[in-house]
């Protein structure tokens, strides 16, 4: 007696972070396959937190696969959730010329699930430029920064518009003087 059995399957993948520790099979690859065989998964997987990192092993398994020849259990797992990006963006300001800066403000995007500024990070966001009172006249960048991802479940970006977000104008001049009769 001869028997064959069937082939576990390794899988594969790369999510980024949404919240939650479940993989679909759309986000995974099945692996440790013969003869050009093609697995197509169905189901789903889920990993032992919903925070970024690689993990080795599924603490539950739903997955089906489309071949008989292949199984789902008892394969390799080396699954990935990578960060997901939260983007500072800074509210337009301006001053004149030789005034003080003022403060600085804006809002920080991008969170998942019920994730918020509260729960999801750590700092505070604070909001600078690299203008000073007596920069020339013209457009500034206005950066975010202070906030530190819990987890490391979020990479920050500056939005586009921050780039040009603080515009001095210039100072309007008041003459004054005499002259005589001529």
């Amino acid at each position: 007696a001869f028997t064959i059995n069937a082939r576990s399957v390794n899988f594969t993948g790369t999510k980024v972070y949404d919240g939650n520790a479940t993989f679909s099979a759309s986000q995974l690859v099945a692996g440790n396959t013969v003869n050009s065989d093609v697995v197509t998964l169905g189901g789903s997987a889920t990993v032992s937190s919903k925070n970024v990192n690689t993990y080795t092993s599924f603490t539950t398994n739903s997955l089906t696969s489309s071949n008989s020849n292949y199984v789902v259990t008892g394969g390799t797992v080396s699954v990935s959730i990578t960060q997901a990006t939260l983007t500072y963006t800074a509210d337009a300001s301006s001053k004149t010329y030789g005034d003080a800066n003022p403060t600085f403000t804006g809002s920080v995007s991008g969170f998942v699930g019920t994730d918020n500024l509260g729960n999801a990070t750590t700092g505070s966001a604070s909001w600078s430029t690299t203008a000073t009172q007596y920069s020339s006249v013209g457009s500034y960048p206005i950066t975010g920064s202070g906030l530190t991802a819990n987890n490391g479940n979020y990479t920050f970006v500056q939005a586009a518009g921050n780039a040009t977000a603080f515009t001095i104008n210039a100072r309007s001049v008041n003459f004054t003087g005499t002259k005589v009769y001529d």
